[in-house]
């Protein structure tokens, strides 16, 4: 994603008044190709002669390409608004994810004289989209308490003031789909006593869910400029992820007489269950 290889230069120039062992950045790419060979992340196809001098000067030209990657994000997310306050806790979990290495392999790839211009290309293309689902995970796990908490109160707060067929059909289908733990919870079928002959709640269950995904799929589909072939896989994703009966679960819960504590171990769980949603949407 960022070029280090202006950092680098700098790094080699100061070594080079250590050592003239460190004549060029051919020699520094040899450093680059023996530390991905050491940790068995270059295919062997790849030729590379080994590394021209001393051990520290190489490893002093990896801390610094690696400590220019980290800058160079940390700089990028603190631009912007919605992620400067999670910048470090981003940029912390692409370390332990070792993101450096992939931006590393990315330098080798464009200058191996191993690979046809297609070849580069398609590998690149590949980094591109691990780094895209690597750092999408880094920043979901950075931000989810905070955006899945206000989500959560979004819901828990939502007054749709739903008539009372709908709500018994939706308390039918949370009771029949175990979205609620009735061991736990107190929830009645039909508080208000309605008569329910005649009632189809499927039927009525279906629309309700229609609607609610209706209402995504266009809220995605402004998002990502009429991708329709992302948001279809977007909606799949969603509904493997049986979004639409956690957050139903959540509007119920609503309802009930639960205590502080209890809320906030379904808060909890709905932080971690939309954190996993959303690391899957990755892979669209």
């Amino acid at each position: 994603m960022w070029n280090v290889l202006d950092f680098v230069l700098i790094v080699i120039t100061v070594s080079t008044v250590q050592s003239a062992s460190v004549e060029s950045m051919e020699n520094t790419f040899n450093c680059y190709a023996d530390y991905l060979k050491r940790h068995g992340l270059l295919e062997p196809s790849l030729q590379f002669e080994p590394f021209n001098g001393e051990s520290f000067l190489c490893e002093t030209v990896l801390s610094a390409t690696v400590e220019g990657v980290y800058s160079g994000l940390y700089d990028e997310f603190s631009k912007r608004e919605d992620l400067k306050d999670a910048a470090m806790c981003i940029v912390n979990t692409l370390k332990e994810l070792k993101w450096s290495d992939l931006d590393i392999k990315e330098q080798i790839y464009l200058i191996s004289d191993g690979l046809t211009g297609e070849e580069k290309d398609m590998k690149i293309q590949e980094l591109k989209k691990v780094q895209a689902r690597i750092s999408g995970n880094a920043i979901v796990s950075c931000l989810a308490d905070k955006e899945f908490s206000e989500l959560f109160n979004q819901i828990y707060a939502k007054d749709d003031q739903e008539d009372d067929v709908s709500d018994y059909c939706a308390r039918k289908y949370a009771i029949e789909s175990n979205l609620i733990d009735r061991n736990v919870y107190h929830i009645s079928l039909n508080p208000k006593n309605i008569s329910v002959n005649g009632i189809e709640c499927d039927i009525i269950n279906k629309q309700h869910f229609d609607d609610a995904e209706e209402e995504l799929r266009q809220h995605l589909l402004r998002d990502f400029k009429e991708d329709r072939q992302k948001v279809d896989c977007l909606i799949k994703k969603y509904h493997e992820n049986r979004y639409f009966d956690k957050t139903l679960s959540i509007a119920l819960l609503s309802e009930l007489d639960i205590t502080e504590q209890q809320k906030e171990v379904e808060r909890k769980r709905f932080i971690e269950n939309m954190t996993v949603i959303t690391k899957n949407l990755a892979e669209c």
